[in-house]
């Protein structure tokens, strides 16, 4: 599978050699792309959610291929802390930095990392820093910076 990295806004178009004998039917995820059925597939303005396995399906009338490749798309991310100092409790918010807000549906595309020095990063066991959404949309996680990361850094990650 061909992998593709873009940066947010880029434009990218994929094509298959045109044929008269041919037909072509583009999908995301497994999901036609509605009136997506050219020889090219054009993407303009690219956002996180743009981001998926994409396929193309090319029939004639002895054969059928199908091509997949991979969107990642590389999304900064806008982040706001605080800390309480009387519950030692870290709240980090998160949201696109273009002005998207992660959803739910999100969450698995993110990981938590902490470091004491900012050289070794170690993942943080989802189950004990669990990212959770906002009530006003974004996605937020709240770590004891007393107990298990009395002296650590966090960053956040998109997979």
């Amino acid at each position: 599978m061909l992998h593709t990295n873009l940066n947010p806004g880029a434009a990218r178009q994929w094509y298959c050699p045109p044929s008269r004998n041919r037909t072509y039917q583009w999908l995301k995820n497994g999901t036609s792309l509605p009136g997506q059925t050219s020889s090219s597939l054009s993407l303009t303005s690219i956002r996180r959610t743009d981001a998926a396995a994409y396929s193309v399906i090319v029939s004639n009338t002895t054969a059928t291929v199908t091509n997949v490749f991979q969107l990642h798309v590389v999304e900064p991310q806008f982040l706001t802390a605080s800390f309480a100092p009387s519950s030692n409790i870290l709240s980090v918010s998160l949201g696109d930095a273009d002005g998207g807000i992660p959803t739910a549906q999100d969450i698995p595309t993110f990981i938590i990392q902490t470091s004491t020095n900012l050289i070794y990063w170690t993942p943080v066991d989802p189950g004990s820093v669990p990212i959770t959404t906002n009530v006003n949309g974004g996605l937020s996680f709240q770590v004891s910076t007393l107990t298990k990361y009395p002296t650590a850094f966090f960053r956040i990650l998109s997979k």
